[in-house]
């Protein structure tokens, strides 16, 4: 009876933490920062033209990448936001809301991860909302950038194939496969450390990683690497030619 009601009371504090990090992700979002950036203006500008007339800003029929000014911004900070915009106003709020449905995941998932790699209940809930409401995490989750869902994809990651051995599995290869390739699509970073990613992956897990999984690992990322190569026009890199110093 008393592990029930343990089990009960725990139940009750994770509820109230997740009502927490949903309530300080999503209240406010017009006001906290107030107005928006260029970026978020033309993100939720090309989601709204896509939706309503399915091209970009300068009338590119469903672009890969999103051509922004001197940038081209990537598809998974454009097209999630798309549906919002049918049947809500263009406003700063609609314009977050991606980003702060992907700071909700990020505390979900790193809380995940925490629970598979200690078992601890303690640890998992103090993640939770550390990670919630830590600065960084909190601050960008209220601004809609391309780096909040490839950090999510990350954690993803870890959780799926690192934590515990997850790469044993063929589930947690599949999962960990999708994220990386994903990762590619999510910020200009992830094009070079979704490479990283997996061969991390790889090496951590050699000695027992069987070849279907390793396919099963690599096969949507080298996909998610051709579709770049082949249907960008050397896009993907271009705001890394405007700031390289090589």
């Amino acid at each position: 009876m008393f592990a029930h009601l343990r089990g009960r009371r725990w139940l009750a504090w994770f509820v109230l933490a997740a009502g927490a990090v949903i309530a300080g992700h999503v209240v406010g979002l017009a006001a906290s920062p107030p107005g928006l950036y260029s970026d978020e203006a033309s993100i939720g500008y090309n989601a709204w033209t896509i939706a309503h007339f399915g091209t970009d800003q300068y009338g590119t029929p469903w672009p890969l990448l999103f051509r922004d000014f001197g940038d081209y911004k990537s598809p998974l900070s454009t097209y999630p936001l798309a549906p919002l915009t049918l049947f809500l106003p263009l406003t700063p709020t609609v314009t977050r809301l991606p980003s702060a449905f992907a700071g909700i995941a990020l505390a979900l998932v790193a809380s995940l991860l925490a629970w598979r790699v200690t078992s601890s209940r303690v640890v998992a809930l103090l993640i939770l909302l550390e990670t919630a409401f830590e600065p960084w995490f909190f601050h960008t989750a209220r601004i809609d950038l391309e780096a909040d869902l490839f950090t999510v994809l990350c954690f993803v990651i870890a959780f799926a194939a690192l934590a515990r051995g997850g790469a044993v599995r063929m589930g947690a290869c599949v999962v960990a496969g999708l994220a990386v390739a994903l990762a590619t699509f999510a910020a200009q970073p992830g094009r070079y450390f979704a490479l990283v990613m997996l061969v991390l992956i790889v090496v951590t897990h050699f000695p027992t990683l069987r070849w279907k999984r390793a396919v099963v690992l690599a096969a949507p990322v080298a996909l998610a690497a051709l579709v770049l190569l082949l249907g960008t026009s050397g896009h993907a890199t271009a705001r890394l030619a405007g700031v390289s110093v090589f």
